[in-house]
């Protein structure tokens, strides 16, 4: 399963605010080619969020 790698690849890029773009594009082609996994990864990363605050 890649979720976990690919969730972990966006969470290092969204960390540097030097790479918002590359986010950006990385967050658009997961949500283009593979939705599924992209809303998988997207409330994985939310969770992340909210526990480390």
């Amino acid at each position: 399963m890649r979720i976990p790698f690919t969730c972990a690849f966006i969470e290092l890029l969204a960390s540097d605010n030097n790479t918002n773009y590359a986010s950006y594009l990385l967050n658009f082609g997961l949500a283009l080619f593979f939705p599924a996994r992209y809303k998988a990864c997207r409330g994985m990363w939310k969770f992340s969020q909210l526990t480390q605050n």
